[in-house]
């Protein structure tokens, strides 16, 4: 399983100084579009890390993404230099997608 970057010049480098191959520098929504659809066609491709404000300019195809049957791969948005860092809500959708229910963080009460 390998991992795939989608996002900004900055971001994609640095993974790719940790050694991700599978990586696309995007700026447009045409771009981020073409680099989501050929990375969930890709059978090699395990998870996509999507840059949040790339995957929010293309929110109605990553939740799509997320609907089609298994295997698929997992989507994560992270925040990059100056994004608002809301990807903690992003990681509690996909796991309660996953699940089938809600799942509780640390101490939280339910």
């Amino acid at each position: 399983m390998n991992i795939a970057v989608i996002g900004d010049r900055d971001m994609v480098e640095g993974f790719g100084l940790a050694g991700l191959k599978n990586t696309c520098t995007v700026g447009s929504v045409h771009e981020t579009e073409a680099a989501l659809a050929a990375y969930l066609c890709d059978p090699a491709i395990g998870v996509i890390i999507i840059q949040e404000r790339y995957a929010d300019r293309v929110r109605p195809a990553v939740r799509a993404a997320g609907k089609e049957p298994f295997p698929s791969p997992v989507i994560v948005a992270v925040p990059g230099k100056g994004d608002a860092g809301h990807g903690q809500e992003t990681v509690r959708d996909l796991q309660q997608t996953a699940v089938g229910r809600a799942v509780r963080m640390g101490d939280e009460k339910p």
